[in-house]
């Protein structure tokens, strides 16, 4: 019985991460993103704000079920499993989407696992974000600052283990920007002129 709860847990997680943001923020038929460019190129800031807000609800209402229905294991499967169905959606053809979305749905499991980590690493994306103007350097950099407090500071081994395959996989789908931004392809992201 306690092994359905486990299958039904990792299932229902799969589907939610699969769910496209781009859907749910309005966007009609099978839009697909170019994962040579970051998304608030593709759609727009206001479009990717809401977009990364839906995957990061989407990381976190999986998690936080997990955790309700099964425990810590369950919230630690639910996160590996939502960030699956992020990554390779059920609903686009399993075919692979671009870090922005592991990163959003990373963060949001991560609100449930550990929130201090996630705090910590919200604070370095914003300060690198700020100092740099580069998201993808950025999220590399606080997903880095995760990883190394999470060994520093260990938690319970499942947890661990989750969050570190959370940011493995945050920093392998980030392959591609960090080789953009080597190359100096990547586009500045202009929050000083924001802020200003």
């Amino acid at each position: 019985m306690a092994g359905m709860k486990f299958i039904f847990l990792v299932l229902f997680s799969y589907l939610l991460g699969s769910v496209p943001a781009f859907w749910l923020t309005g966007g009609r038929g099978r839009q697909l993103f170019s994962r040579r460019m970051p998304l608030y190129y593709t759609v727009g800031i206001k479009r990717s704000l809401a977009m990364t807000g839906v995957d990061f609800c989407k990381g976190f209402l999986a998690c936080l079920i997990g955790l309700i229905v099964a425990g810590w294991g369950g919230a630690c499967l639910a996160a590996i499993a939502v960030n699956v169905g992020a990554v390779f959606p059920l609903f686009n053809g399993f075919q692979q989407t671009g870090s922005t979305v592991s990163t959003a749905t990373a963060a949001g499991a991560l609100l449930v696992l550990s929130p201090w980590l996630l705090l910590a690493g919200l604070f370095t994306f914003v300060f690198a974000l700020f100092v740099t103007q580069y998201l993808s350097l950025s999220a590399v950099l606080s997903t880095l600052t995760v990883l190394i407090l999470v060994i520093v500071f260990p938690p319970v081994w499942f947890v661990f283990l989750a969050i570190v395959l959370l940011g493995i996989g945050v920093l392998y789908l980030s392959w591609e920007s960090v080789l953009r931004f080597v190359k100096g392809r990547e586009p500045v992201f202009p929050i000083r002129r924001w802020i200003r």
